[in-house]
């Protein structure tokens, strides 16, 4: 529609159902239009474009819990993709779709992000997730690691025991060195006021 041809596209979804992501994403980076998908995304989005599916939310997590899967809301703290989850939406999502778990940890989660999160899913009762929104090498980040502990309860209902802690928290502020840090209140003032001051001299 917007006049950008994609011609990849047809080779990327194959026989399956095409998704604005990845398969959208890839073919845009594919055929030229942007370097990343970062950008790629950016795009879709200031063209109006969402990322969602046509179905509703109850009948996906009634599928997947028909087939034995396990629900779990992906990184639901992300405004870029729609409105983040509040307390309030979460439990108004539970009502409707009871998903079995939030991802806590995020690559563009602040400690702040996390704790909140974390306090949401133990509050509901809900497995805790980890991920770094990784589709493959660079697509769009390299995926990233995270303790097991922190989502010892997800791993267990996929049958992957992890063993308790026995000192200490099982996650606290500072613990993840990759979270992203919070600007202090004031740093972009104070950064503009600093190369102002060294581009006068």
């Amino acid at each position: 529609a917007s006049g950008r041809p994609l011609p990849s596209l047809a080779g990327i979804v194959g026989t399956g159902k095409m998704w604005a992501y990845p398969e959208v994403l890839t073919a845009m980076v594919k055929d030229g239009h942007v370097p990343s998908f970062k950008e790629a995304a950016e795009l879709v989005t200031e063209l109006g474009g969402r990322f969602n599916s046509d179905l509703p939310i109850e009948e996906v997590v009634n599928a997947a819990h028909q087939a034995s899967g396990i629900c779990v809301m992906a990184h639901p703290g992300r405004s870029d993709l729609g409105p983040a989850m509040t307390a309030q939406t979460l439990v108004a999502l539970l009502k409707d779709a009871p998903v079995d778990g939030l991802e806590c940890h995020y690559r563009t989660y602040t400690d702040k992000d996390t704790a909140r999160f974390r306090a949401l899913a133990g509050e509901h009762d809900l497995v805790m997730g980890t991920g770094s929104d990784s589709h493959g090498p660079k697509h769009p980040v390299d995926p990233r690691g995270y303790r097991a502990i922190w989502a010892k309860g997800l791993l267990g209902r996929l049958g992957i025991e992890v063993e308790d802690q026995l000192d200490g928290p099982v996650w606290a502020p500072g613990m993840d060195p990759l979270a992203p840090k919070l600007k202090r209140k004031g740093a972009k003032r104070k950064d503009r006021q600093r190369r102002s001051w060294w581009r006068r001299r």
